[in-house]
Order: structure tokens, then C-alpha cells, then sequence
């Protein structure tokens, strides 16, 4: 049985014919897209608006759901933490123990293992009610 192995350096299309013993013939295709960075689409937001109006109620990490080994800590000015996950789920709406966090500004820090690498992003998140 093939087992057909690939290393692209660009980005390709892979059109693949096969035919059984029978003279059957089907095929199908496989795009390959190759990105310069691994995070060239990770986008962190740095606000986040939890009014309802289904508008920026929640901290979404654009692309993070390509790197589930993950952990997102949230914490206040004052150092203490007020929120954590691993793996993050995109779904923070500014909350601690179960209330609203106040209007305010807090930092995050991410932390993605990737490739046996650890990368590791922070940055200010204001919460605007």
C-alpha cells in the first residue's frame, strides 16, 4: 500500500486518481496551505465589551483553536489573578467567582506550547461596560 509523504515549502494543491482491480476510477484533492509563521493569523483583542448586545461580549483569540495546548491567565492591577483556563475556550465575558469583573483594564498572559516550543504573549485587556 503507498504512503505517500509530502514537505511542501509553498502552499499546493495535491490531485490524487485511483483504480481498482476492477477498473473502477475515483479521485479527489487535498490543498496544502503552508504559512511563513505559525501565528501570522493569532490576533489577541484588547478589549472586550459584556453588555448583551452579542457584540465583543466575549474575549475571543482569533486562530488559538489551532494551538489547544494553551493556558490564558487574566489578572488585575494589583497582580492577583482573576480568571484562568487551560486550554482556553474562547468564552471569558470579564467574570470572577461567578460576578462581573468592573470596568477596568487587566493584563493577560498566554502561553502556547507548539512545535516543542513554549511562546509566550501578554498584554493589556480593558473590560468597557
Amino acid at each position: 500500500m503507498p504512503q505517500p509523504f509530502a514537505n511542501p515549502d509553498s502552499s499546493i494543491t495535491y490531485f490524487l486518481t485511483v483504480e481498482d482491480g476492477r477498473g473502477c476510477v475515483d479521485y479527489d484533492s487535498l490543498v496544502i496551505l503552508v504559512r511563513d509563521k505559525p501565528f501570522a493569523l493569532f490576533f489577541i483583542p484588547n478589549a472586550i465589551t459584556p453588555n448583551g448586545d452579542g457584540y465583543n461580549d466575549y474575549w475571543h483569540i482569533r486562530d488559538l483553536e489551532r494551538f489547544p495546548d494553551n493556558e490564558v491567565r487574566i489578572i488585575n492591577r494589583w497582580g492577583d489573578q482573576v480568571f484562568f483556563e487551560a486550554p482556553y475556550q474562547n468564552n471569558w465575558t470579564g467574570t470572577w467567582r461567578e460576578g462581573e469583573l468592573p470596568g477596568a483594564t487587566y493584563y493577560y498572559i498566554i502561553k502556547i506550547r507548539f512545535g516543542g516550543e513554549l511562546y509566550e504573549f501578554n498584554g493589556p485587556l480593558t473590560i468597557i461596560r
